[in-house]
């Protein structure tokens, strides 16, 4: 889950829930949207440029992932109703990223492209029931696309069919929930606590079947029959998010965060995919996941250095939900050091943000992979946030 839905807290590494005191909030913990007086406008997007590679067990050959550059947008509305009532509004992509390998690389037989894209629509509500406690609920619209690739090896069939590619395309939209609390004890102190809920996604569509023509009618014909072009529908159970935050202020102009995270990813224990037409060499597939529930520890610093001008800064480590059996080129992912700078310009009812975060995946090794692939992963991760937000 990307949470790099505002530049602000970009620039925290995400330390946020605590704070909340800029419309993405919304996403954050929309209990704070309740500090924000009048209406407020928030836009933007993140960079996001990973760089993998992958080393065989004999470390002889090396293959690096194809790179991209992801850019997720966001959008943020805020209105203080009354002195108690918030509304908000959020549109945000937290899972937007693909991984994409050479064609012809060693590993094409599990994946050669996988990408999965979503956008939320999030209208929330939030509640001062007192000058210090604050609370918010909001409706989740989800749609989401899937696009899996990888080579097929029809071989085991017959050694004269040759190798060829399969490509599947889906969509799919659900209704989720998040919920928020603010809560200020004392005026240099803050708790907030915000929870995202899971979200069950069924996807439908197509996946297309692609052989090279040999000319041969004993060949291409077979070929056809048993690798028809083919509706398909799968199910993803997008992970719950629970954030608890403090942030502190114990000297003018500084303040500090930590938080908390926990992701519940040991929802996605398998990926089923159906076929509507089965043959000897297509049907139902399932692949255990058995992902695991993982905790993200994040600490973060401002320094309001004007009127004007905010900095940032952060560091935070993220442990990788994904077993060693079920670690592939879909998702070749580790635990993460990541560290950040960002700031803050504000003139008049604008408001520029800037923050950049790198990513440090340590190297990660599988000797007993479900597909009998092992080999070394390593990635490194560049991020960069930019927003302008609009005071009314």
């Amino acid at each position: 889950m990307l949470l790099s839905q505002g530049a602000s807290p970009l620039g925290e590494v995400g330390a946020f829930s605590a704070q909340a005191n800029d419309p993405s909030a919304v996403f954050f913990n929309p209990a704070g949207i309740t500090q924000l007086e009048g209406t407020h406008l928030l836009s933007g997007t993140t960079l996001i440029a990973p760089s993998t590679f992958f080393k065989d067990l004999g470390g002889l050959k090396r293959t690096s992932m194809n790179r991209k550059v992801f850019f997720p947008p966001n959008f943020y509305l805020t209105h203080q109703m009354n002195d108690h009532f918030s509304a908000g509004l959020g549109a945000f992509s937290p899972f937007a990223l693909s991984t994409e390998w050479p064609d012809r690389w060693a590993g094409r037989f599990i994946a050669t492209f996988a990408s999965i894209n979503t956008i939320y629509v999030n209208p929330v509500l939030a509640w001062r029931i007192t000058p210090q406690i604050s609370l918010a609920a909001g409706i989740d619209y989800l749609y989401s696309e899937v696009e899996l690739k990888r080579a097929i090896d029809p071989t085991p069939l017959s050694p004269l069919f040759p190798e060829g590619v399969a490509k599947l395309e889906a969509d799919g939209s659900a209704i989720g929930y998040n919920l928020g609390l603010l809560f200020h004890p004392f005026e240099n102190l803050s708790l907030g606590v915000s929870y995202r809920s899971g979200i069950k996604v069924n996807y439908h569509g197509e996946v297309d079947f692609r052989f090279p023509a040999t000319g041969l009618a004993p060949v291409d014909q077979p070929l056809r029959t048993l690798f028809p072009d083919n509706d398909v529908s799968t199910t993803i159970n997008l992970p719950r998010l629970l954030s608890v935050g403090v942030a502190v202020t114990p000297f003018e102009h500084w303040t500090f965060a930590f938080e908390l995270r926990w992701t519940g990813w040991s929802s996605f224990d398998k990926l089923t995919v159906n076929f509507r037409k089965n043959t000897v060499a297509v049907s139902t597939i399932t692949l255990p996941q058995n992902y695991n529930d993982v905790f993200s520890y994040n600490l973060g610093v401002n320094y309001r250095w004007n009127e004007r001008l905010t900095l940032r800064s952060g560091y935070s480590f993220d442990q990788s939900p994904v077993p060693d059996e079920t670690l592939d080129p879909i998702l070749p992912d580790s635990d993460r050091h990541w560290v950040s700078l960002g700031a803050d310009y504000q003139v008049g009812p604008l408001t520029f943000s800037f923050a950049y975060q790198a990513g440090f995946s340590e190297a990660r090794s599988t000797d007993k992979n479900q597909f009998g692939f092992n080999g070394k992963y390593r990635t490194f991760t560049h991020v960069a946030g930019i927003n302008l937000g609009y005071r009314f």
